[in-house]
């Protein structure tokens, strides 16, 4: 009966044999792959043009879940192209910021008493509008 050879086992590395810089790139990877793609960027993205509607005028921070020179960049683009497709007539400022590296604000939307006067406008225009189909089904019932 022969010998079955025992399969080689890796040694353990030793902490001395790869350097800190080598870990912490391994460990920068292993993170941007475990985020990638889990809509995360998408919800900072909702955050913040929520807070620039809540708080017109005031200079909101751009931040990231991936801490990159270039994400807060990514950031910003993101937010200007929202705002481009659903808020075309709306300004964002853009500055240096002292704690981000950009800093935004919302530089002119409709005031509170435009916006009001609109969904009263609206309001009564719908309740006319519902007010004239009401009659045309009496009508049509009648006859």
């Amino acid at each position: 009966m022969g010998y079955v050879k025992a399969p080689d086992i890796p040694r353990p590395i030793r902490r001395s044999s790869v350097p800190e810089s080598r870990i912490q790139e391994l460990m920068h990877e292993i993170i941007e792959l475990q985020s990638r793609a889990s809509g995360r960027t998408t919800r900072i993205v909702d955050q913040v043009i929520q807070q620039l509607y809540r708080n017109p005028g005031e200079w909101i921070a751009l931040y990231d879940h991936y801490y990159d020179g270039r994400s807060e960049k990514h950031i910003y683009n993101m937010v200007m192209r929202r705002m481009e497709f659903e808020h075309p007539n709306d300004v964002v400022e853009r500055r240096q910021g002292k704690i981000s590296s950009i800093e935004i604000r919302l530089a002119s939307c409709p005031s509170r008493e435009y916006i009001e006067r609109e969904v009263k406008r609206l309001r009564l225009q719908l309740e006319a509008e519902r007010d004239r189909v009401r009659e045309d089904l009496i009508n049509k019932l009648k006859y």
